[in-house]
C-alpha cells in the first residue's frame, strides 16, 4: 500500500510511520518541522493551504491517508476556536473529500475528550457530549469524515509518547521534574486509558491491512487516574515517585473545562482483531526502548 501520513512530526505521526515504512511505501506531511533524515518520504506543506493540498496528495494517489495532525492544545483550541475549527474540522474535512475522490481510505485519529466525563469506559455506542472546544472540534471532524468518506476509519484514543520536535510533553515534563528534584501534583481521581504511541501504531497498521471500517476506541489496557499513570512512568524510569502528590480533581486554571473520567471501553476492537490492548507499564517499557534506539540513531548524525 502507499500510506499517506498527516502530522509525521507528531508522536503518534512519527510512530506509525517508523511502523509503516518497513512494510508499505510511506509518506509524511511536515508543516514545518521536518528531521534531518525523515522515515519513509516527506512533504513539507501546509495542511490549511487547500490548493497544495488538493494538487500534491491527488498526484500522490494514496491508498490511505492516516490523518493524525490536528490543533490538540485544549486552551488555544478555547482561546481560538475559529483556528480549532479549520484545522480540525475544515483540513480534515478536505481531505476526507480528497480521499473519497481519489479512492483512498481515511483514517481519522479522533480523542476521548469528545465524552463528557460523568461515566467510565465509553463505549462506541455511547453518545458524545464534549464539555471544550477541542474535543467538540475533533467530533465535528468525526462527522466530516463519516460525511464525506464513507469508506473511513475514526479511532478514538488517548495516547503517550515521545516527541521528536523539541515539546515537552507529558512524558518528558515527568521525568525532567523528577530528575531535577522538583514536586509534581496530579489529579488521584481524574481518569483516563491512555495507550503507547508503538502500540496504537501497530492497532492501526492490522486494521489498515484488513482494509477495516467504522468506529473503534483504542485506549489502552487499564483505567489509571493521572497520579497513578505519573507513578508508573516514575517506576519505568527508575525515579523518584514519592516526589509526586495526588490531588483531587479541582477545574483547572485557564478557559476549557476537563471531563473527569474519559476512559474508553476498548472491547470491541479488542474482539475484532483478536487481541488484548497491553497495559500502561508494558507500553512504558517499550517506549523506553524506542526512545533508547531513537536517541542512539539521532547522536549518530
Amino acid at each position: 500500500m502507499k500510506l499517506l501520513v498527516t502530522g509525521a512530526g507528531g508522536m503518534l505521526g512519527h510512530s506509525f510511520l517508523r511502523l509503516a515504512a518497513g512494510r508499505h511505501e510511506s509518506w509524511g506531511i511536515y508543516r514545518s518541522f521536518c528531521p534531518s533524515a525523515p522515515i519513509g518520504r516527506a512533504l513539507v506543506m501546509d495542511l490549511t493551504d487547500r490548493a497544495v493540498v488538493k494538487e500534491q496528495v491527488a498526484a500522490l494517489k494514496p491508498d490511505a491517508i492516516i490523518h493524525t495532525a490536528a490543533l490538540t492544545d485544549v486552551e488555544e483550541c478555547e482561546r481560538d476556536p475559529l483556528k480549532a475549527r479549520q484545522i480540525n474540522v475544515e483540513v480534515t474535512k478536505e481531505l476526507a473529500d480528497l480521499g473519497e475522490k481519489l479512492g483512498s481510505e481515511v483514517v481519522y485519529i479522533s480523542t476521548d475528550y469528545v465524552f463528557d466525563g460523568k461515566r467510565r469506559d465509553y463505549s462506541e455506542a455511547d453518545a458524545p457530549r464534549p464539555i471544550n472546544f477541542y474535543g467538540e472540534s475533533k467530533l465535528l471532524g468525526e462527522e466530516a469524515v463519516r460525511l464525506f468518506c464513507p469508506r473511513s476509519l475514526v479511532i478514538r484514543t488517548s495516547i503517550f509518547g515521545f516527541n521528536i520536535q523539541s515539546k515537552i510533553g507529558q512524558v518528558e515534563y515527568f521525568r525532567e521534574s523528577l530528575t531535577g528534584g522538583k514536586f509534581i501534583t496530579r489529579f488521584s481521581d481524574q481518569f483516563s486509558s491512555p495507550i503507547y504511541t508503538g502500540d496504537l501504531s501497530r492497532v492501526i497498521l492490522e486494521l489498515l491491512e484488513h482494509r477495516s471500517t467504522g468506529l473503534f476506541h483504542v485506549g489502552g489496557g487499564e483505567r489509571v487516574s493521572r497520579y497513578d499513570f505519573a507513578v508508573k512512568v516514575a517506576e519505568a524510569f527508575s525515579l523518584r515517585p514519592g516526589r509526586i502528590r495526588p490531588a483531587p480533581f479541582t477545574h483547572l486554571e485557564g478557559l476549557a473545562q476537563r471531563p473527569r473520567d474519559s476512559s474508553l471501553c476498548s472491547e470491541k476492537i479488542e474482539r475484532y482483531l483478536k487481541m488484548e490492548l497491553p497495559k500502561i507499564g508494558d507500553g512504558l517499557e517499550r517506549l523506553k526502548q524506542d526512545l533508547g534506539g531513537h536517541q542512539k540513531s539521532e547522536g549518530k548524525k
